[in-house]
């Protein structure tokens, strides 16, 4: 799969959330990141798509980690094109990550969904920390779609894409964001209404 960076810019609102998705050579909080996706979402609507493979030959000489039992993971058959995908475009992960940081701030972003509280957020702010580029959030604006999903009763489907290719994730996770935050505004819809219907009382 080929770079990928679009912003539609007309949508661009106030308030963009970022949905991520990282493959890695380790579940660790120092895993060598082997590719980037991500997407923004604002008002309901995916405005800007995000994806980046990343050159990991000398991922020992930065700092990062691999893992024998990821890499064994990595080489089953299974994982074939996913593995496929991972070796266009690569650029070396310094580059990576300021194109990733320009991308975030071009598209306004401001909060993040990390799925899982301790994955991808966890380990994309180790890298830019450990390459010594500015993290382009605030710690309080990190979020957890993994809660968020099982809070609302949401699945995430995987219809579109390669399983593990971390474009094709953030777009289904971003998908399961897009519900979830609907069923909110259902909600507060819901409550408003009572509300009047409490107060005409």
């Amino acid at each position: 799969m080929n770079a990928l960076k679009t912003i539609h810019t007309e949508l661009l609102r106030e308030g963009v959330h970022i949905v991520p998705d990282i493959e890695t050579l380790s579940t660790a909080p120092n895993a060598m990141i082997l590719s980037i996706g991500a997407v923004a979402v604002v008002n309901s609507k995916i405005v800007g798509e995000f994806y980046q493979n990343i050159d990991s030959t000398n991922f020992e000489d930065l700092g990062f980690e691999a893992s024998a039992s990821t890499v064994d993971w990595w080489s089953s058959p299974e994982r074939a094109e996913a593995r496929a995908d991972l070796q266009d475009d690569q650029v070396p992960l310094d580059e990576a990550l300021r194109l990733f940081q320009q991308w975030i701030i071009e598209v306004k972003g401001v909060w993040i969904w990390g799925y899982g509280s301790d994955f991808d957020v966890v380990i994309l702010k180790n890298a830019f920390d450990k390459m010594c580029i500015q993290w382009p959030f605030e710690f309080w604006n990190h979020r957890c779609l993994r809660t968020l999903a099982a809070i609302h009763n949401v699945r995430v489907k995987r219809e579109k894409g390669v399983h593990h290719n971390a474009f094709a994730d953030a777009v289904n996770q971003a998908n399961a964001l897009i519900e979830c935050l609907r069923q909110i505004k259902m909600l507060e819809f819901i409550l408003e209404k009572m509300n009047e219907i409490q107060t005409e009382w």
